[in-house]
C-alpha cells in the first residue's frame, strides 16, 4: 500500500467521522418527538436548513467519492476494517466535543476494535 492510498483512506475515516458528528450536532437540535406525517415533514424542512446537517451531508459526499478511490485501489478485506477507526474517533470525539456518556463497556469494545485494526493491518 501507498502513502497515497494510506492519506486517502485516513482522509476517507476522518471526513467519515466528521459527518457523523456533525449529523448528529444537528440532528440535537431537532424535534421527532411526534411520528405524525405533518410534524416528520416539517421536522426535515428544518433539517435542510440546518447548517450541521448541511456540513455534514457534504463531508459524507466527500467521503464518499474518497472511498471509492480507496475501495478501487486496496483490498476490501483491508479498507473495511480500517473504516472502524471512525468508531474510535466518534466515541473520542462525542465524549468531548457532544458530552456523550462513554462507558467501561464502550471502552472495552474499542480496544477490541483497536487490536482488530492493527491485526489486520499487518497482514
Amino acid at each position: 500500500m501507498s502513502i497515497q492510498q494510506l492519506s486517502i483512506l485516513i482522509l476517507s475515516v476522518i471526513l467519515n467521522t466528521a459527518a457523523n458528528l456533525l449529523v448528529r450536532k444537528g440532528a440535537s437540535t431537532l424535534s421527532f418527538s411526534k411520528f405524525e406525517v405533518g410534524n416528520f415533514l416539517g421536522t426535515l424542512a428544518q433539517a435542510t436548513i440546518n447548517p450541521f446537517v448541511i456540513l455534514g451531508l457534504l463531508s459524507f459526499g466527500l467521503s464518499f467519492i474518497a472511498w471509492l478511490v480507496v475501495i478501487s485501489k486496496l483490498e476490501a478485506s483491508f479498507a473495511v476494517p480500517f473504516m472502524s477507526i471512525s468508531y474510535i474517533l466518534l466515541a473520542i470525539f462525542g465524549k468531548f466535543i457532544l458530552g456523550e456518556n462513554v462507558t467501561f463497556l464502550r471502552i472495552a469494545g474499542i480496544s477490541i476494535i483497536i487490536f482488530g485494526v492493527y491485526v489486520i493491518s499487518q497482514s
